[in-house]
């Protein structure tokens, strides 16, 4: 049975004017030849004709100007007051002879905007399919939101936020246009910041008023009429396959400024339609004009002979392009362009530079151009993380965040020197050697019997030397002199394993790779602080992975690797657990820790250790991520199981236990040294358990502070701490369950215990940063600001005052 589709359609939607379906069954077995992918890119074509229209006479002539530039052939098309004559014109666009292939486009504001939307939106108004663009700006009304236009156009429309415009529908029955209807509607804001509304015809909103892309008005607003106009040139150079390469002229401009220095191949790619201008953020430095730009170009944009650029990431939109370019040189000159008024400091310098480049015409028409400026300013000596200034201390700031290459290196895999500079900077100790010979030579110009003098001397400098722990004041050479003798002391250390046989090479390359991490400013503004340890454990993540893994390179040296790999394991606990980040260590490092010789928080008999609990805490992080990142539902199955493996053990019970005295009477008293220590063992897992329980209930589950379950582990926490005897070998361990305990408590009776613990791990030296710690609970006891979460209590603190 033949069934005439064509036919059958027409009977159910008559011809009639305004209808909205259209009979193309002649062309949906052949293709059709108004799309401009129809004929190869070798054709020969004329440049796209493009329709401005709106209500005046005249029309703004920069904007034509603009399109003109951009190889389109621009008419002006006046709306006038006659809206039937209007259409009349719009009619007659269609009937203009146009080669094959050939389109034309509409760009039109205000009135014309919405007489254009609301004609085109019918399909019978484009026959043949010759409007293939049509771009509306500010238009009075629109049409349905939910009614698409015809494919054949590519429609794009953009709204002032906040105006009120006409909301134009019309009922449908069969196909056929039924009648008009019209309201007034608000506009809106867009999603997001790029103002995108969800209509059927892509459409966004723009905080400014209408004619805010219009030049000679008082209504136009810079940046939305460039955001604007990106997106309209998107659109049209789709809708025509009309694409221009903005590459080439990119390279040239990058060519002459950095390589060839050729000034006027530099200049010659900047437009000359606008004024161009280049602006280096951070330091304000560049120019406006051509004028100004050869002015800053021939006189200031100095680079040294060094400088290498290495194009991470290009992006190519409509009509600007954004680099990504790491920048490595050494600062042998002035660069007034980054450096501005700061005279050659010899130093290497490493940065991300991220340039937007806009175009018009096939032209540079403006660069922007970022960078880190305090890492610059690190890098050449300019800026101490350290010195914090005064208003910074006060509220407890004690390092400033920034950083030096380590950011711009993170990006780069398989780095190399390619020019053949060698700067020694990866050989262990070259920078600190330096130094030392030269101390060395003027020790030697002046070395002679050692006199009392000389005594007296010595007894100052290690005063100066435990003052630089306390307080954290130092300068330059009292901190060199610190760097060489934790440096000797590693190098003493190194040369041990070399004489020793079962000290071989991944022993000797982890403790090299270790000196390289120590002694950088992270390490060094750690020591100033009296840390433990600093938070370098992805480096030696990734030096252990090279040399064969963890349990590969313990097994060459137990103690010394073991006691490395616990400190630097911890303190990526302390940190994953305060500033709610996932761990960098596995969970299971803390079993092969567990095995090893060198550890202290196991009960001598093998009964429980504080390992299981630190691979659970550990879990709880990595779990913490899952569903913040919502890639894993919070779930009770799992909060039991956490709390399951959490539950509070106990050391088995003796006849001393049995007559009513405490933990540590019984350690006292006991002719058992191993029972003393196993005693203790129990009691700092069980605190480090209800400590991993606050973590559980608090970061995880979101319990306020003063819930039942928080507070009865706060109490029986801070409980198992006071049981520990002042002379306990692992009264150190502490310092972090009080911590976490003590951000916890309300009442003054057990704010000052707290305060009290404080004082009593404090030994003077190594836990001076127990006077950061202390501070901290001052501050935040008296908090007026209600319920904070977990990561709010601990925002200002950094990981490295606290020691596990």
């Amino acid at each position: 049975m033949n069934i005439d589709i064509p036919k059958l359609v027409k009977a159910a939607v008559p011809d009639s004017e305004g209808r909205n379906a259209r009979i193309v069954s002649d062309n949906w077995n052949r293709p059709v030849h108004r799309d401009p992918n129809f004929l190869s890119k070798d054709f020969p074509r004329g440049r796209p004709k493009l329709y401005i229209s709106a209500e005046s006479e005249e029309f703004d002539q920069l904007t034509l100007d603009e399109w003109r530039d951009e190889d389109f052939d621009v008419e002006y098309l006046p709306m006038g007051g006659n809206a039937k004559e209007y259409r009349d014109k719009l009619r007659s666009l269609s009937k203009t002879n146009m080669g094959p292939c050939e389109t034309f486009g509409i760009v039109a504001y205000g009135d014309a905007a919405a007489a254009c939307l609301e004609h085109y939106h019918v399909m019978d108004n484009n026959p043949e399919f010759k409007l293939g663009l049509l771009i509306a700006y500010y238009p009075t009304a629109i049409p349905d939101p939910k009614g698409h236009f015809p494919s054949s156009i590519s429609a794009l429309v953009h709204l002032a936020a906040g105006e009120e415009i006409g909301v134009t529908k019309r009922s449908q029955m069969v196909g056929i246009q039924g009648k008009r209807r019209t309201t007034r509607k608000k506009v809106e804001n867009g999603m997001g910041i790029g103002g995108m509304l969800q209509l059927a015809y892509p459409t966004y909103t723009y905080d400014a008023e209408p004619g805010f892309a219009e030049h000679d008005l008082d209504e136009y607003h810079q940046v939305s009429a460039e955001l604007a106009w990106s997106r309209s040139l998107g659109a049209a150079r789709k809708a025509f396959n009309n694409h221009a390469d903005l590459e080439l002229v990119l390279e040239q401009n990058v060519q002459g400024k950095f390589f060839t220095r050729n000034l006027n191949q530099t200049l010659s790619s900047y437009t000359t339609h606008k004024t161009p201008h280049v602006t280096h953020m951070p330091t304000l430095t560049g120019g406006v004009g051509a004028q100004e730009l050869a002015m800053f170009y021939k006189q200031f944009f100095n680079n040294p002979p060094s400088m290498k650029l290495t194009l991470i990431s290009r992006t190519i939109g409509t009509d600007r392009v954004v680099d990504e370019v790491h920048v490595r040189f050494k600062h042998t000159e002035e660069m007034p362009w980054i450096l501005p008024g700061i005279p050659a400091t010899n130093k290497r310098v490493e940065v991300l530079v991220v340039s937007i480049v806009g175009l018009r015409g096939g032209k540079l028409y403006h660069e922007h151009v970022y960078w880190d400026q305090a890492s610059v300013l690190v890098q050449v000596g300019l800026l101490d993380p350290n010195l914090v200034p005064e208003a910074g201390r006060k509220i407890g700031v004690e390092r400033l965040p920034v950083v030096g290459r380590e950011a711009a290196r993170r990006v780069l895999r398989g780095w190399d020197d390619n020019e053949g500079e060698a700067d020694n900077e990866l050989v262990p100790g070259w920078h600190e050697e330096a130094v030392g010979d030269e101390k060395t030579a003027k020790g030697k110009q002046n070395s002679g019997g050692t006199t009392k003098d000389q005594k007296g001397s010595q007894k100052e400098e290690d005063l100066a030397a435990k003052t630089l722990l306390q307080d954290g004041t130092h300068d330059h050479d009292s901190l060199g002199k610190k760097r060489l003798e934790c440096l000797a002391a590693v190098r003493t250390e190194i040369d041990r394993c070399c004489v020793e046989p079962k000290r071989d090479g991944p022993t000797i390359g982890l403790l090299f790779a270790v000196i390289l991490l120590y002694f950088d400013d992270g390490y060094m503004g750690c020591i100033l602080k009296s840390a433990s340890t600093s938070s370098h454990y992805n480096g030696i993540l990734a030096i252990l992975e090279h040399l064969g893994g963890i349990e590969a390179v313990v097994s060459t040296a137990p103690e010394p690797l073991h006691m490395l790999l616990s400190e630097f394991a911890t303190t990526d606990l302390t940190t994953s657990m305060i500033q709610g980040k996932p761990p960098a260590f596995p969970p299971d490092v803390w079993h092969r820790l567990d095995k090893g010789p060198v550890w202290w928080g196991r009960d001598p008999l093998g009964r429980c250790s504080l390992a299981s609990v630190f691979r659970e805490i550990a879990k709880m992080g990595l779990y913490l991520q899952a569903t913040t990142s919502m890639a894993e539902d919070l779930s009770i199955e799992r909060i039991r199981e956490f709390e399951a493996s959490l539950r509070p053990v106990y050391a088995p019970l003796t006849v001393a236990d049995a007559d009513g005295r405490s933990p540590s009477e019984v350690s006292d008293c006991s002719t058992s040294a191993t029972e003393a220590e196993a005693v203790h063992a129990f009691t700092l897992v069980r605190i480090f358990q209800h400590t991993a329980l606050l973590y559980l209930y608090r970061a995880i589950c979101g319990l306020p502070t003063r819930h039942p379950l928080v507070q009865q582990h706060v109490k029986s926490c801070l409980a198992c701490i006071f049981e520990i005897p002042r002379e306990a070998n692992n009264l150190n361990c502490i310092v972090f369950p009080l911590f976490i305990a003590g951000a916890h408590v309300s009442s003054a009776e057990e704010q000052k215990a707290v305060l009290d613990m404080a004082d009593v791990i404090y030994d003077d030296m190594r836990f001076a940063s127990i006077d950061a710690v202390k501070s901290f609970f001052k501050t935040i006891w008296p908090s007026k600001s209600g319920e904070k979460t977990w990561l709010e209590i601990f925002s200002h603190l950094s990981p490295h005052v606290l020691v596990l």
